[in-house]
C-alpha cells in the first residue's frame, strides 16, 4: 500500500514541518507513524526543497525548555580546568543561548544532503576540558576532521 504521505500537498507538509520538532513529531500531527513514513518524509524534504529551519529551531526550544532550571551556569562551564564533561549538552546550550550559531564556523554549512548537521565541539588548544568560549568552535564533522589536534593528535 502507497505511503500516505505522499498524497499530503507540499504546502500541508511545509506548515507541519514549521510546527514540528522533529521528523516523528512531524508525522504524529499529519496523522502517520512509522519508520518507514520517517524516510519517505526525509525524501518528501529533498523532493519539494522544503525548509526544515523552524523544525530545527523548534527542535532546540523544546530541548532547552525540557532542562533543568537548577543546571549550572554557563559562566561556570566556560572556564579553563572546567569539571563539565557532557559536551552534547554543552553544544546544544551553547547554540540555545545564542553564544554559538547552528552552524559550522569554519565552512559555514548547516545541513548536508538536506539533512540536519550534526555538529561537533572542537577544543583549538587540544585540551578537552579547556571551555573558555574563545577555545570552542563548532564544526562539522568534515572540517573537525581536519584540525590539528582532532581527537587528541598532536598532543603532547
Amino acid at each position: 500500500m502507497p505511503n500516505r504521505l505522499y498524497k499530503i500537498p507540499k504546502e500541508e507538509l511545509q506548515e507541519t514541518l514549521d510546527k514540528a520538532t522533529g521528523y516523528i513529531n512531524a508525522l504524529k500531527l499529519l496523522g502517520i507513524g512509522g519508520n518507514s513514513s520517517k524516510k519517505a518524509l526525509e525524501k518528501l524534504i529533498k523532493k519539494y526543497n522544503l525548509s526544515i529551519e523552524k523544525l530545527e529551531k523548534n527542535r532546540l526550544e523544546a530541548i532547552n525548555k525540557g532542562r533543568r532550571t537548577n543546571c549550572i551556569p554557563l559562566n561556570e562551564i566556560l572556564v579553563e580546568n572546567s569539571s563539565y564533561e557532557n559536551m552534547s549538552r554543552l553544544k546544544i546550550r551553547l547554540i540555545s543561548e545564542k553564544v554559538k550559531e547552528n552552524k559550522c564556523e569554519e565552512c559555514g554549512i548547516t545541513e548536508w544532503n538536506n539533512k540536519p548537521l550534526t555538529l561537533q565541539i572542537h577544543h583549538i588548544n587540544g585540551i578537552h576540558n579547556d571551555h573558555r568560549i574563545n577555545n570552542l568552535k563548532l564544526l562539522c564533522p568534515n572540517c573537525h576532521l581536519q584540525t590539528e589536534n582532532y581527537a587528541g593528535a598532536n598532543n603532547k
